[in-house]
């Protein structure tokens, strides 16, 4: 029995397993998560509205975006449930519930 238990400890693993084990246990899914939320973003885009966006955070799936143009700030509460979805098919996952716009 003691001979079975050793031999799975010592079992080969898959890299990406070990990493997704570390990252879950590290608690650095959020981190990673905002990241990946930023990047898409700029991604999405462009240069026209990252020069106005001040902050990105990602805070329990809220997604808070701090804008410098009160223009842009009207603009965007407008079309959240647009930007919301958009930002949902290039990440691939439900990262995001919510966008909140200051």
């Amino acid at each position: 029995m003691e001979h079975n238990k050793e031999k799975k400890i010592n079992e080969p693993k898959k890299i990406n397993k070990i990493l997704d084990l570390f990252i879950e246990k590290g608690n650095l899914k959020n981190g990673l998560n905002e990241i990946k939320v930023k990047k898409a973003w700029e991604k999405i885009f462009g240069l026209n509205i990252n020069k106005y966006t001040l902050k990105i955070k990602l805070k329990n799936s809220n997604l808070i975006i701090n804008l410098s143009s009160a223009a842009l700030k009207e603009e965007m509460n407008y079309e959240k449930k647009k930007i919301l979805k958009i930002l949902k098919k290039e990440l691939g996952e439900e990262i995001i519930k919510k966008i909140i716009i200051r």
